[in-house]
């Protein structure tokens, strides 16, 4: 059908809306996807213990043998941080800590980490990716804040489907900014995600969106 790229969506506790897990869903997907790349669309890193993440993707980029890319993001919902035990105001150390953490399991034969919400000693992680040095990552940024933590660490923005035009053009000036300041090159992908609502006709359409955002 002319589609590049499949991203499977992330969420917990998101009633009324059917949401499955994507990491199975992606290994179900691999098997069938040709050129497609496939990827998460976000996994929220704060929630999750990084040793486990490191050691799914790495598993999932062998089995789809290198389409894989890894979308993250640090989530926005309270009942989500409150059903794993996390706050709020931890969601960006928390993140930033467990990625470099990945990265370092991906790529490193013994690893000793002892930080403020990740501690392993002496680890020698065997589930290293397919790719190398690991899958391509998307970074999730919705705030200047975090658009200039992105851009310091070189990563890919990945700009969320709430934005209005010129927010987006702003956040792309500001990752592609910080980026020079430090020395990255600007990534060769521009990730932006939008929201749709189909159906017979427009007015139909703005009536499913409208019942859409009510109950979000």
């Amino acid at each position: 059908m002319g589609f590049d790229t499949y991203c499977w969506a992330y969420h917990y506790l998101i009633h009324p809306y059917q949401h499955f897990q994507p990491l199975p869903v992606l290994a179900r997907l691999a098997a069938e996807p040709g050129n497609m790349k496939l990827a998460t669309s976000v996994l929220l890193l704060p929630l999750l213990n990084p040793v486990d993440v490191a050691e799914q993707v790495a598993t999932l980029d062998h089995i789809s043998e290198g389409p894989l890319i890894l979308g993250l993001g640090l989530g926005y919902r309270p009942e989500e941080c409150e059903a794993f035990g996390t706050k709020m105001s931890q969601r960006g150390a928390r993140h930033t800590e467990a990625l470099a953490l990945m990265k370092r399991l991906w790529t490193e034969d013994e690893v000793t980490h002892h930080g403020k919400y990740f501690r392993v000693t002496n680890a020698r992680p065997t589930a290293k990716p397919y790719q190398k040095p690991y899958p391509k990552i998307w970074l999730a940024g919705m705030s200047d804040p975090a658009i200039k933590r992105i851009g310091r660490d070189g990563d890919t923005l990945f700009i969320g489907p709430v934005q209005p035009k010129d927010m987006i053009r702003h956040q792309i000036e500001l990752h592609h900014a910080t980026l020079e300041e430090n020395g990255h090159p600007i990534p060769e992908d521009m990730v932006i995600v939008r929201e749709f609502f189909c159906a017979g006709s427009r007015d139909e359409a703005m009536e499913k969106a409208r019942r859409g955002f009510e109950r979000k």
